[in-house]
């Protein structure tokens, strides 16, 4: 695992994330859970601030935050959905949802 931290077990997590949604803070489910404030807020930011379901496995279905990043800035770039998919290793149909869930942020006087 990168950067030597340990693995830990995935019930763990969805016991934190348990805990947010009942309106807890992510220090105090961390602490509940038996977990640094830091790998709950590594949670927060990989997983983009959703709770990842049990049958993903490995691979989240949800878009993390930095996954949505790549996709603003790759698209204001002027790459396509398909190449975007590409370099994201991601489903074009997926890509493609977010754009449309999310315009383009405008730059200069709106009108």
């Amino acid at each position: 695992m990168a950067g030597g931290s340990p693995r830990v077990p995935a019930e763990w997590e969805y016991r934190f994330w348990d805990g947010v949604r009942a309106g807890v803070g992510v220090g105090q489910a961390a602490q509940r859970v038996g977990v640094s404030r830091t790998r709950a807020l590594r949670w927060v930011y990989e997983r983009g601030g959703v709770k990842p379901s049990p049958q993903a496995g490995a691979r989240t279905r949800s878009l993390s935050f930095a996954e949505r990043e790549q996709i603003a800035v790759l698209s204001a770039a002027g790459l396509g959905v398909r190449q975007i998919a590409g370099a994201l290793g991601r489903a074009p149909s997926t890509i493609s949802r977010e754009l449309r869930r999310v315009p383009p942020a405008r730059s200069g006087p709106t009108a």
